[in-house]
C-alpha cells in the first residue's frame, strides 16, 4: 500500500510531515488524499510531535495529582501518541487529531501500545464518520514484536488500519532507544506543564504532490507558530540539542 515512516529528531517539534502520495489507480485513497490536502492548505498542518508532548505533560500531571497515594512515577513507562484522521461531518471534510497513551484503561484490547490506544480513542470519541487515518505520531517506533495484550505487532496492525498514512516517531524500538525514551520521560515529568498556554500546533504553509506523484512536500510560511519558541527551549534543555531548528519543511514518500 502507501505507508510512509519517518524518524524525527525531537519529541517537541517536527511532526509536520505530510500524508504520503496515494497509490496509483486507488480512487478511495486519492479522494482521502485530496480532501486532506485541501484541508491543510486552508487550515495549516498540525505538528503531531508537539501536540503529543503537550498531551503527555498534561496527562502525567493530572494522573499524579489524582492518585491519593501520590504515585510519582506514573507515565515514565507509558508511551504516548497522537493520531490524525479525516472525517466527513455536516457535508464537509474535516481533519481531526486525538491523543492516546499505552496505559489507557478503556482500550478494547486492554493496556495496549500507544498508537493502538490513540486510534481507539479517536474512533470512540469521534464516532462513525471517520474516513481514514492520515498521519500518526508515536514516541516509540511501532513494535515488530507482539505484546502480551495484542494479537499482532503494531507494525503489522498499522498496515491494515492505516495503509496510506504517514507514521512518525522519535525513538527506535530497541533497548537503547527505550532507555533514551524513558530518561526523557522522567525529565519531562519534572517540568511545569509543557505547552500549557499554547492553543494550537497548526503551521501555515503549502503541501503539494510532486509532478510525478512520487512524494508530497510541505513548506511552511515565514510566520512562525507560537509554540516554536517553547519548542526550541525544550529541545536545548531536555534533549541537549546543539543545532536547534524547528522544521518548516518536510516531505513524505512511500516506504520501499
Amino acid at each position: 500500500m502507501g505507508r510512509c515512516t519517518v524518524r524525527l529528531g525531537s519529541r517537541f517539534a517536527g511532526g509536520v510531515h505530510p500524508m504520503p502520495p496515494p497509490p496509483p489507480n486507488d480512487q478511495q485513497a486519492d479522494k482521502v488524499f485530496r480532501a486532506w490536502l485541501d484541508w491543510v492548505n486552508r487550515n495549516g498542518i498540525v505538528d503531531l510531535a508537539a501536540m503529543c508532548a503537550a498531551s503527555r505533560s498534561k496527562q502525567v500531571a493530572f494522573q499524579r495529582q489524582k492518585v491519593a497515594s501520590g504515585k510519582s512515577t506514573w507515565g515514565n513507562g507509558s508511551c504516548f501518541a497522537v493520531v490524525e484522521v479525516l472525517r466527513h461531518r455536516n457535508g464537509r471534510w474535516e481533519v481531526v487529531q486525538k491523543p492516546g497513551w499505552s496505559q489507557y484503561e478503556f482500550a478494547p484490547e486492554g493496556k495496549v501500545h500507544a498508537e493502538r490506544s490513540a486510534i481507539s480513542q479517536a474512533y470512540s470519541e469521534i464516532g462513525g464518520n471517520i474516513e481514514a487515518v492520515t498521519r500518526i505520531y508515536v514516541e516509540l517506533a511501532p513494535c515488530t514484536r507482539r505484546a502480551i495484550n495484542q494479537h499482532d505487532t503494531c507494525d503489522t496492525w498499522l498496515a491494515t488500519i492505516a495503509p496510506n498514512a504517514t507514521v512518525m516517531y522519535s525513538h527506535d524500538y530497541s533497548n537503547a532507544g527505550i532507555a533514551e525514551w524513558k530518561k526523557l520521560n522522567e525529565a519531562m515529568a519534572k517540568e511545569p506543564e509543557i505547552y500549557q498556554f499554547i492553543t494550537t500546533f497548526a503551521n501555515a504553509g503549502n503541501a503539494r504532490l510532486s509532478h510525478d506523484g512520487s512524494y508530497v512536500s510541505w513548506q511552511g510560511d515565514d510566520t512562525r507558530a507560537k509554540y516554536h519558541e517553547t519548542a526550541r527551549i525544550l529541545m536545548g534543555l531536555l534533549e541537549n540539542q546543539m543545532n536547534i531548528v524547528v522544521p518548516l519543511a518536510a516531505a513524505a514518500r512511500v516506504d520501499n
